[in-house]
């Protein structure tokens, strides 16, 4: 914290240090960041935003969960100022011209040591430090390699789910790389029910669902489409179209009529006062019928539309069943969205609510 007397020199805050010493400690151990971050949680621990704002009395104006994550654990165990150094110059513009911030290469920053009294001795930072760089050596996974990657959210907290990768190694001495889907706030912070599901199970349901849909398509494919619209709506569309027609009729006889009175006034035939008042009450009426023809357009041309979307999702679902191994373009393009629930057991033969949203379409019976 800074120094109350020279806020350009920091002092240790003891509680504060407390709970840092408690952070590299447990990474020491061996705990990864996320352990670490749930543990704090389960403890009640402030996060470093959260304890400032309570300790100075202000309210916190950022929208934040306030709780520890994996992100904000590695934050703090990878800061040098703990050690006792100051680094400036982290964050800068890109140009003279161009005022936007943007994080600076290592190289650029400027390095102070020693400038203030250190929280953690060098060898518990090179132990953290050494450990942080094996992990960064392992192989990077490959980036966007789900097929439900940002499709998938958790049923109860409604976060999205993450996907995750593990080699299983068989008798033979082969590999197979297995991937998961788990909910993102269980992850994080520890908190919501342990939803998880295969990738490979999860395709297979999706795509049993979607060939579901075909037979019902290849057998009525009309039943299908009223199904989808609604029983009331192909009637209401019909009914609207209808309605349609006679407010231009209408319409034209309003405009016929206004150039009557018009001639009418002209040859005298009624007087002034009877010009204003009916050409008044024709006018009233066009605005009346104008206004209800422009919503009713509105109407049916969200109805065409809808029957336009269902076409393309129709077309979609044959597509997709004519592949052999769906990619990721294939299911983004009928899928909008998978609601994963939590399993009833941990069992092999488990049982889990899983909903799916269609593009166009929405949920589907």
């Amino acid at each position: 914290m800074k120094d109350p007397s020279c806020p350009t020199r920091l002092v240790v805050d003891e509680d504060a240090a407390v709970i840092v010493r408690r952070m590299f400690n447990m990474r020491c151990n061996g705990d990864g960041y996320r352990k670490i971050a749930i543990q704090l949680n389960a403890d009640g621990i402030l996060t470093a935003k959260e304890y400032w704002y309570n300790r100075e009395g202000k309210p916190n104006p950022y929208k934040s969960i306030g709780k520890w994550t994996y992100h904000t654990v590695k934050k703090i165990l990878t800061n040098e100022v703990y050690l006792g150094h100051s680094i400036k110059f982290k964050i800068g513009t890109m140009s003279y011209k161009n005022k936007k911030n943007i994080n600076k290469r290592p190289e650029d920053w400027i390095r102070v040591e020693n400038t203030h009294t250190p929280i953690i001795n060098q060898e518990v930072w090179n132990t953290v430090y050494e450990m942080s760089q094996s992990c960064r050596d392992k192989k990077p996974r490959k980036r966007n390699s789900y097929l439900f990657s940002t499709l998938t959210f958790c049923q109860d907290c409604g976060s999205a789910m993450v996907g995750q990768s593990h080699t299983n190694k068989r008798k033979d001495g082969t590999s197979r790389i297995s991937k998961t889907y788990i909910c993102r706030r269980k992850q994080r912070i520890g908190e919501c029910s342990w939803h998880s599901i295969g990738e490979s199970d999860l395709l297979e349901i999706v795509s049993m669902d979607i060939r579901h849909q075909l037979e019902r398509v290849t057998f009525d494919e009309t039943a299908v489409i009223r199904k989808i619209q609604g029983s009331a709506t192909a009637g209401a569309l019909l009914e609207a179209k209808q309605k349609l027609v006679a407010l231009d009729s209408r319409l034209t006889e309003l405009e016929n009529l206004g150039c009557k009175l018009y001639e009418d006034r002209l040859a005298r035939i009624i007087s002034l006062d009877t010009f204003k008042e009916l050409s008044a009450k024709v006018e009233d009426e066009r605005v009346q019928k104008q206004a209800e023809r422009e919503a009713l357009s509105c109407e049916i041309e969200k109805a065409d539309r809808q029957i336009f979307d269902i076409g393309q999702w129709i077309d979609s679902v044959r597509s997709y069943c004519k592949l052999e191994n769906p990619d990721q373009d294939a299911i983004r393009s009928l899928v909008e969205r998978v609601e994963i629930g939590e399993p009833s057991c941990r069992s092999r033969y488990k049982q889990q609510a899983i909903t799916i949203y269609y593009r166009f379409v929405g949920q589907l019976g």
